[in-house]
């Protein structure tokens, strides 16, 4: 069903006026918000998602210079490029650990780095130099991570937490094959291109380009247009109608309407959930003997000891 087949429903079931503006917002926002009340609970098989990563090899090409407490790099045979300056690039200095964020790109042999560099001493021209993407986004309707799996090598990758990495490797040196990650944030930069995108650091730190394959529970958009279409399955599209409906009659100040609504809608999401899955495949279930029906005599294996005879 359609935004605006959806709207005339809940119209229909409440009495409210379809003509009137602000009904026709208050509505589109209780569907919504129905929505997303649907999707938070539960991880549906409809929400599955996949994607993969490419991972960046370090890059050294040329040579840098700086000046002592300034922020403006200058490369010498450098192939700077813009993406470097999407603030999940670093940069670190021949001769110090530090790795410091990459603020501005301004030309091939020319970028800025967030914080002054701190030795008392320019940089020299003709110093090597490291760039490394240090957090990898996923797309922007990833909401969660399922797993990550490295296909080269291949293993899945396991969760670790920013305290323990930071115990192991502190100066973020490693690089080889990655065979753990960091779920680091969620972008909370408005300005950045992955504003609100879930940010991934892997460990150790890829040495070369390669592909790692993320499953995701995704993200679910609000339906805006009159045409848009829940991704919710057809089949259970009428508890966006009846949640709304719950909403539409507390708006009238109907408790006991409210109420009625709520509770098929409550009710529903149970038998959803119960069908949840995609295969109907048997997984098999263990249970007590004393759970099931036999016969007198239970057959033992052919070496089992025999105590008495009957």
């Amino acid at each position: 069903m359609q935004l605006q087949n959806l709207q005339a429903e809940v119209f229909a079931q409440t009495g409210l006026d379809s003509t009137n503006t602000n009904n026709i917002t208050e509505v589109q926002r209780w569907i919504n918000i129905t929505q997303q009340d649907i999707v938070g609970r539960w991880p549906w098989t409809f929400l599955r998602g996949e994607e993969n990563i490419t991972t960046v090899p370090d890059y050294t090409t040329g040579t840098v210079s700086i000046s002592s407490g300034g922020i403006t790099v200058t490369g010498v045979s450098t192939v700077f490029t813009s993406s470097m300056a999407d603030g999940t690039y670093k940069i670190q200095f021949e001769g110090a650990l530090d790795w410091y964020t990459i603020s501005t790109y301004v030309s091939a042999t020319s970028i800025t780095i967030g914080t002054p560099y701190a030795p008392s001493t320019n940089l020299a021209a003709g110093s090597t130099y490291t760039i490394r993407r240090m957090y990898y986004p996923l797309s922007s309707n990833a909401d969660r991570i399922i797993d990550i799996k490295n296909n080269n090598t291949p293993i899945k990758m396991f969760e670790t937490d920013m305290r323990t990495l930071d115990s192991v490797s502190p100066d973020l040196q490693a690089t080889n094959n990655s065979y753990a990650f960091v779920a680091w944030t969620t972008n909370t930069t408005a300005s950045s291109a992955y504003y609100q995108n879930i940010m991934i650091q892997p460990y150790p730190f890829p040495s070369d380009a390669r592909l790692l394959w993320v499953k995701t529970i995704l993200r679910v958009s609000d339906l805006v247009n009159a045409t848009d279409t829940s991704v919710i399955p057809v089949k259970w599209h009428h508890l966006l109608i009846w949640g709304a409906c719950a909403l539409g009659w507390m708006y009238k100040n109907v408790p006991e309407m409210a109420t009625l609504w709520k509770e098929e809608y409550e009710n529903k999401i149970e038998e959803m959930m119960l069908q949840g899955k995609l295969s109907e495949d048997d997984n098999p279930v263990l249970k007590s003997v004393d759970s099931v029906a036999r016969g007198q005599f239970i057959q033992m294996p052919g070496n089992y000891p025999i105590v008495g005879s009957r």
